[in-house]
């Protein structure tokens, strides 16, 4: 067969046929791109964020050094800037010599206390003693004072007998009826009956007089233990006093150990590991506590905060990957994650939150911040707070 006689498709055909193949493709483009807004959510409300530390010092006084520079990388613990230290040296000093006192009165009220304690003891033991002893006598005078009174009840009788023999035998004798010998010897019996009896009763009198003096020594040795008794209130009196010198024990360790910390204080530390920024501090500087003076910006964690739009946020969730474009850094990806959602939209966290209760209301889509995480096991390129990037998280479908 000869090429003529092969029959051409006509230009309606071929018109037809591409745009056949033009609306397929169309079809799957616009499929593919219908998966993938469903997939992948981005937005160019982002930003690089990470810790930024204000740095200041804590108490005033005068630069005496700066030891770092704007932008300078510092590690953590590196001393960035120091006050002149002299004022806090003494204040220290002094505060230590305030201790050693307070130390030497404490030392003295803890051994004042059992001293008291121990003397005021002996003394109420003693007085205590001597009570006893009084008491002992006295009840040892009156047993022999018992004993006399019997023994005075029996020189009575003895006396009222002899007397009765000295008169009857003085009747006998006028009578003639007796001897002389015989009426002096009743006579003798009764004088010596009388002298014995009087004898028995000077004894008890004394032995009342012995009575009473005890009686007075006992009520002085009482009055001698109510005496050193009160040494037990001297003893709480010391125990107070050692319980207050505790205390300016305790208060002047506490002024010591922050006049060390404003001494430390006079030198500022690095926080973190970053670059310097901001700095508003050089030599002969006066500064007061908590002035800012410099900031610094820690690179070792540095996040992206996403603003993405209400309508966005239906599928994410925390957890869901993302991947990261730089303004900075065309063409470059970084992986991340999605850490965590704002408990709020970004309006009502600002410092005039809106009112829709009052006035005129017009609906705006709100924007809600989305923390996304970096991944660790990639390489960053050199990320600065603040740049600007895009973020697209990926859905499932």
């Amino acid at each position: 067969m000869s090429e003529e006689n092969v029959k051409k498709p006509s230009p309606k055909k071929k018109t037809f046929l591409i745009l056949a193949v033009v609306g397929i493709i169309a079809v799957i483009i616009g499929g593919l791109y219908w998966r993938y807004v469903r997939t992948h959510i981005s937005t160019d409300d982002a930003y690089v964020q990470g810790t930024i530390y204000p740095i200041s010092f804590r108490v005033p006084g005068t630069v005496t050094r700066v030891l770092v520079k704007d932008n300078q990388l510092v590690e953590e613990g590196q001393a960035l800037a120091e006050l002149d230290p002299t004022d806090y040296e003494v204040a220290a000093k002094q505060a230590r010599a305030n201790l050693e006192q307070a130390k030497s009165r404490w030392e003295s009220a803890r051994l004042a206390v059992p001293l008291e304690s121990d003397q005021t003891r002996a003394r109420v033991d003693e007085s205590r003693a001597g009570v006893g002893t009084f008491e002992n006598n006295l009840a040892e005078a009156r047993e022999q004072l018992r004993r006399l009174e019997e023994e005075t009840r029996s020189q009575k009788a003895l006396l009222d007998k002899a007397e009765l023999d000295r008169d009857r035998f003085s009747k006998l004798y006028q009578q003639q009826a007796i001897s002389r010998q015989q009426f002096d010897e009743t006579a003798t019996n009764y004088e010596v009956a009388a002298s014995r009896y009087q004898g028995s009763l000077a004894a008890q009198q004394a032995l009342k007089n012995t009575m009473a003096s005890l009686g007075e020594q006992i009520k002085k040795a009482r009055a001698q233990v109510d005496l050193a008794q009160t040494g037990e209130k001297v003893v709480s009196i010391k125990k107070q006093q050692l319980e207050a010198a505790k205390a300016e024990l305790d208060l002047a360790e506490a002024r010591l150990e922050q006049a060390r910390l404003q001494l430390a204080y006079t030198r500022i530390m690095a926080p973190a590991r970053g670059r310097i920024t901001k700095k508003s501090l050089e030599t002969g500087q006066r500064v007061q506590a908590g002035q800012p003076v410099l900031a610094l910006v820690s690179l070792e964690e540095v996040w992206v905060a996403a603003n993405y739009k209400e309508t966005q946020l239906t599928r994410v969730k925390v957890g869901q990957k993302a991947k990261i474009e730089v303004d900075t850094f065309p063409g470059k990806k970084i992986r991340g994650r999605v850490e965590s959602i704002m408990a709020g939209t970004g309006s009502a966290f600002s410092l005039f939150p809106p009112e829709n209760a009052t006035g005129n209301f017009v609906k705006i889509v709100q924007r809600i911040p989305v923390k996304i995480v970096l991944d660790k096991n990639q390489e960053l390129p050199p990320l600065r707070i603040g740049m600007s990037v895009v973020p697209t998280i990926l859905v499932e479908d």
